[in-house]
């Protein structure tokens, strides 16, 4: 039994990396191609005259190149976008936590520009983190997509796993919805608008996990809310596809630029 999970395991982390190298590829060609941007994606939000900054940051298992197509649009509309970079298989969250705060305390020199974010899974945690412990002085708009802001119940089934750890990393142990998760140390959302995009079309790999209600096949749409968020989003989407769907990087291209997701 033990010998079935650790394939089961093993190819389910496969199939994450096929599909980061996936989206990598199809991200280079996005850039090579970068004037067909916006026609493609449908995407015409007011330019920035400001240039503000947009922190973007990546999930556990993933690489800045997952987040290059956001940066491209945010820099094309005059913001300044920077991708945090951090390697999620090896450290425990608060060591991350501790990575991405440097990185971003060095990437504001302006003090006066508004900082916006955003996270994809345990990115979208992580600039929670930022924002409780050590908030820039101007907040501007924040979007998580698929966070597991009540924790991940994929995360509650692989806790216990002896091969857990060597997978996903020691950040596998604090992802749960139990006592011991991340997410009981931070606090409701206050004194920025929050916009969250959740998942409900679950992975097909459903032999190591059972997650009740609609899902992403990583964590519930229920687990993806927070009290204080400003609004909610649903997209049909998995958890390995979700922050690279086109919709899902309009809807977040126009909730940083107009503070919604909704409307023309």
């Amino acid at each position: 039994m033990l010998k079935k999970t650790k394939i089961m395991l093993m190819k389910f982390s496969f199939k994450i990396k096929i599909h980061c190298l996936t989206a990598t590829i199809a991200t280079i060609f996005i850039l090579l191609a970068s004037h067909e941007l916006y026609a493609k994606e449908d995407i015409k939000p007011t330019a920035n005259n400001s240039s503000d900054y947009v922190i973007l940051i990546h999930g556990v298992t993933r690489h800045k190149f997952s987040m290059l197509e956001y940066k491209t649009i945010f820099d094309r509309l005059g913001y300044q976008a920077h991708i945090v970079d951090y390697q999620g298989d090896k450290y425990p969250i608060s060591k991350i936590y501790n990575i991405v705060n440097k990185k971003i305390t060095n990437i504001i020199k302006d003090k006066n520009k508004k900082v916006n974010f955003v996270g994809a899974s345990l990115g979208g945690i992580l600039a929670r983190m930022v924002l409780e412990y050590n908030p820039p002085l101007n907040i501007g708009r924040v979007v998580q997509i698929s966070p597991p802001n009540k924790g991940s119940e994929f995360a509650d089934n692989l806790i216990g796993s002896s091969h857990s750890e060597e997978l996903f990393g020691p950040a596998i142990y604090q992802l749960g919805s139990g006592e011991n998760g991340i997410h009981n140390l931070l606090s409701p959302i206050k004194g920025y608008e929050l916009g969250v995009i959740a998942g409900d079309n679950k992975i097909d790999d459903s032999w190591i996990h059972d997650i009740s209600g609609d899902n992403d096949g990583v964590i519930s749409i229920e687990n993806t809310k927070v009290e204080g968020m400003k609004e909610h989003y649903i997209i049909h989407d998995n958890h390995k596809k979700i922050a690279n769907n086109k919709e899902t990087i309009s809807k977040t291209v126009k909730f940083i630029t107009e503070g919604t997701f909704y409307g023309f």
